[in-house]
């Protein structure tokens, strides 16, 4: 399959077999939906299996009868057995014309429910985590229980093309945004962040480092630098649910001259008032072919586990690590 897309934390391949009629897939069914609707949200695949190694769509499976598995019959499975109901759930049905001719594959739609948390039909409340479906803590259960009630506070890193000229192509100009998912708005914060030290900035705006950090693995360490940013509207405009706010009026830029191919790891941490701090890691990616140059910051929240599993990432072992931060 072409232009394949990982599984994460908002898509979910499941092959076909993954429908049937019995008491245990209706489970199964009813915690995949919920743990995203208690989530960030996402999408479960019918039809298409997954590779256990690289979590990558592997084909179109022979799908199912739509006669037996009905678009019904599965939308009554997830109103019925998931409480509290779930709103805007969209089921698309597939029609496998050329691999399976009268067969079909499910495609199901589940927003980030402002109604959570949902408990699945064998009473427990769940949560996507890893590529599955995990059983939520307390404190996970009572902070999804707030989302109506606090603001739900994430760190983005955006990019701004209107700053890049013909004079200086390889320096590229970026924001840090607060996104806000609730409908309660925030007008405060304070964003702590860790950039790999070896991520060079040319323009750090008000980004100076507060102290060094370093974090140990089989592979050997990875310095970091600390950094910490305070936010506040200032009697302005707040952070509201889809309008990402700037917490910095200056811009930061990268020179990739001064960067190696490679992924260079960022994790940031929220907090506000009336909210439980909120952390993550994300990556900047950097790669140069013969005939163009790709990056971006990747925006899918990982653990650390996740962060330091990624290829390309690289480990010091017995080195004398300078920094260029001050």
């Amino acid at each position: 399959m072409k232009n394949q897309v990982q599984e994460s934390l908002t898509l979910d391949y499941k092959a076909s077999k993954a429908l049937e009629r019995t008491e245990k897939v209706k489970d199964e069914i009813t915690k995949d939906v919920s743990a995203l609707a208690n989530s960030a949200g996402g999408t479960l695949v019918y039809g298409i299996p997954e590779n256990k190694q690289t979590r990558l769509a592997e084909k179109v499976d022979e799908g199912v009868d739509p006669a037996v598995i009905t678009r019904e019959w599965l939308d009554q499975v997830i109103t019925s057995n998931i409480q509290r109901r779930i709103d805007g759930v969209r089921i698309n049905q597939i029609p496998l014309i050329t691999v399976s001719p009268g067969r079909v594959a499910y495609v199901v739609h589940v927003p980030q429910s402002a109604r959570a948390p949902h408990q699945a039909r064998d009473k427990l409340f769940y949560k996507r985590f890893e590529y599955h479906s995990k059983p939520m803590e307390e404190y996970e259960i009572r902070d999804v229980a707030r989302r109506q009630d606090a603001p739900d506070l994430r760190v983005r890193f955006q990019m701004d093309w209107t700053r890049r000229t013909t004079t200086a192509p390889n320096e590229t100009w970026w924001t840090i945004a607060l996104v806000n998912s609730s409908p309660i708005p925030c007008s405060e914060a304070v964003i702590d962040l860790q950039f790999e030290s070896s991520f060079k900035l040319r323009h750090r705006g008000p980004l100076t480092a507060s102290h060094h950090t370093m974090i140990d693995g089989e592979k050997g360490t990875i310095p970091f630098v600390s950094c910490r940013l305070f936010w506040s509207a200032k009697g302005g405009i707040p952070t509201f649910d889809g309008c990402p706010v700037a917490v910095s009026p200056q811009l930061f830029s990268i020179d990739h001259n001064q960067l190696r191919d490679g992924q260079y790891l960022i994790k940031w941490k929220v907090s506000a008032p009336r909210t439980t701090p909120k952390e993550a890691w994300t990556y900047y990616r950097l790669t140069h072919s013969k005939d163009s140059t790709e990056f971006g910051f990747w925006h899918e929240d990982l653990t650390e586990e996740q962060a330091l599993a990624l290829p390309d990432i690289r480990w010091f072992k017995n080195e004398v690590i300078t920094t260029e931060w001050c």
